[in-house]
């Protein structure tokens, strides 16, 4: 079970980034609800990555796994803030793109 807490978790971080890449790609096909819906999925994929990390954390805490803590501990601190700090600016870099673009399109029409 715990191993899958890794897997699910960069399952998620992937998911996380690809989800506001994907809305850039399909920028002209989606309106402003479906994209606040992707953008809002990818943060929350993001959350429960870094969630499913903390649960590993604590099970190496619970089994009294001093080493592995000790090994994995500035790691996930590290990739946890990489992770937010990305999907974060990726996803404002993709908002200023979609209503760039939506505002375009209006314009015109």
């Amino acid at each position: 079970m715990i191993e899958a807490s890794n897997l699910i978790s960069i399952i998620l971080g992937f998911v996380a980034l690809l989800l506001p890449l994907l809305s850039l790609v399909l920028c002209n096909s989606i309106n402003n609800f479906k994209y606040a819906i992707i953008t809002a999925i990818s943060f929350i994929c993001c959350a429960f990555s870094i969630c499913s990390q903390l649960f590993y954390t604590s099970y190496l805490v619970r089994i009294k796994d001093w080493t592995a803590l000790s090994d994995t501990s500035y790691d996930t601190a590290l990739i946890s803030v990489w992770l937010v700090s990305v999907i974060s600016v990726i996803n404002i870099v993709v908002s200023i793109v979609f209503f760039s673009k939506n505002r375009r399109i209006h314009k015109s029409s």
